[in-house]
């Protein structure tokens, strides 16, 4: 079966580094952008929201005083019904900003009107708006409702006082929401192409704006950002609206008359712009990407030369000529030189070889630890250097119990966990030896009794707190002794020894130095 050479997989390396790093940075700055760009839509379209709904209070404020105006005219001409068609009739015809003007009187009677073919003189009012408007005598812009003649609308209303404050009635201009009017020309206008709109709700949730006329009417209470405009909240939101559009909405409220302008746009207007970005930014990487394949072989091939190289003379180890074909081989970056060393010592590697085999034999096979034969190896090394060192002798306590009632697998086992805690309590320098059965020994250089007895305490504090294979801790007792006090190493075991004996006699589970 042919595997894949050095060449191949530093080419797939970084092909599928290049990939990763590609996709990770087209990734991370596409959702960058994508959230950048639907901040800036949110800002704007409050923004947009805000300035409609402070030029429709404008409108509004104008219209009042133009009603105003009207009603100040009217207070001492009120009987004049030429003035009063001349008032109507110039409210309707200003700037064609409203649909209708009407002059009603005290008693609820419509009295002038404008156009005039709406044939309404006469007639006596009973919608909503113009009830309250009687009845409260105040100026006010109504929310929509259907006037005496069936008509969707909203009205601004200011009340006609006589100059000694008795009541004449109101004149009124209408918006017919369902026609072209003047919030057509405020709202209606505007620059996006790309699915963009605004609407306006009144108190109820209504709309009063639409693009789409046929709406106008509808309750849209339901869309969260209508909920939050009429409760006085300005702001944005990404919202589905109540035709389960994903939309980027921005909204205001009028101060005027709490009514909500909410301007908005897709989403998908948004993420559209950035996949067309996407793939404009993925073709342009192709040429890029191709060169950047072409470097990365050939340097493919530059790297695995001198591997290929130093593994072909692998396959011929014993040759006569390996390793001058090895000295031949092109070393030119770290790691084919530190290899095409270790190739040249052959020999020392066959030398570490034999090397392990007497390291095992001077270990424990149970526990990893020194066997007598590695003791007397470290204490050689310990004589030519003259150097003294602390004898730590453990047995475990009542470990025939041990065998005896949970068996000699548990048994081991928890000579192996004695062991690794002995590891773990001692320094790198210490020996650490297994002398047979529960018999453990510590040869602890260059450290007098005190220190001796700190390590053997802090070993048995370990043993105390850990729950061995048993499922409970195990207990030792430790004597000790220092080599610089007795003649030889063998008098400084057996007095380690002795002192183990003692600790054992006095109750276990506790240290004894070794007596001078």
């Amino acid at each position: 079966m042919s595997r894949l050479d050095l060449q191949k997989l530093t080419l797939l390396l970084a092909l599928v580094a290049g990939l990763l790093t590609f996709g990770n940075s087209f990734f991370a700055g596409y959702s960058s952008q994508r959230e950048q760009l639907f901040e800036q839509t949110l800002e704007a379209n409050r923004a947009y929201a805000r300035k409609l709904a402070d030029t429709t209070d404008q409108f509004f404020l104008n219209s009042r005083r133009e009603l105003a105006y009207a009603a100040e005219v009217l207070s001492t001409r009120f009987d004049d019904p030429a003035a009063r068609d001349s008032e109507t009739e110039r409210l309707k015809l200003k700037s064609e900003q409203f649909s209708r003007a009407i002059i009603v009187s005290a008693a609820g009677e419509i009295v002038s009107a404008s156009p005039e073919s709406t044939d309404l003189v006469g007639l006596k009012v009973n919608s909503i708006g113009a009830t309250r408007a009687l009845k409260e005598r105040i100026p006010q812009t109504s929310d929509p409702y259907i006037a005496t003649d069936g008509t969707y609308l909203i009205a601004v209303t200011h009340p006609i006082f006589a100059p000694d404050g008795r009541y004449l009635g109101f004149i009124s201009a209408s918006l017919f929401l369902r026609e072209r009017n003047a919030l057509h020309g405020l709202l209606g206008v505007h620059y996006y192409r790309d699915g963009s709109y605004l609407y306006v709700v009144d108190t109820q949730g209504r709309l009063i704006f639409h693009e789409d006329g046929k709406r106008v009417g509808q309750n849209v209470s339901s869309n969260a950002v209508v909920r939050q405009v009429l409760s006085g909240q300005e702001g944005s939101q990404r919202v589905i609206n109540t035709l389960g559009v994903d939309m980027l909405a921005g909204f205001a409220p009028m101060q005027s008359t709490g009514w909500g302008i909410i301007a908005q746009r897709p989403t998908a207007a948004i993420t559209a712009k950035l996949e067309q970005l996407a793939r404009t930014t993925l073709l342009n990487a192709v040429p890029f990407t191709l060169i950047s394949l072409a470097v990365f072989w050939w340097l493919s091939i530059l790297i695995s030369r001198p591997i290929r190289a130093l593994a072909d003379t692998a396959e011929h180890w014993g040759a006569p000529e390996a390793a001058s074909r090895i000295s031949m081989v092109n070393s030119w970056y770290f790691e084919v030189s530190r290899l095409k060393v270790a190739m040249l010592a052959g020999v020392s590697l066959l030398q570490q070889k034999m090397g392990a085999l007497e390291a095992a034999s001077m270990t424990d096979p149970l526990t990893g630890l020194r066997n007598r034969r590695g003791l007397e190896l470290a204490l050689k090394q310990f004589d030519l250097l003259d150097q003294r060192y602390a004898a730590v002798t453990l047995d475990i306590d009542h470990f025939k119990q041990v065998n005896d009632q949970h068996g000699h697998d548990v048994g081991d086992a928890v000579l192996r966990f004695l062991a690794e805690i002995m590891k773990e309590c001692s320094r790198p320098t210490d020996v650490l030896c297994r002398m047979g059965g529960e018999e453990f020994l510590m040869l602890l250089p260059e450290t007098d009794a005190s220190g001796a007895g700190i390590a053997a305490e802090r070993l048995l504090a370990r043993l105390r707190q850990t729950a061995s294979p048993t499922g409970a801790p195990v207990t030792a007792s430790i004597g000790i002794a220092c080599s610089d006090r007795y003649a030889s190493s063998d008098a400084t075991f057996k007095a380690a020894d002795e002192a183990l004996y003692q600790a054992k006699r006095a109750g276990r589970d506790r240290v004894v130095l070794a007596s001078a």
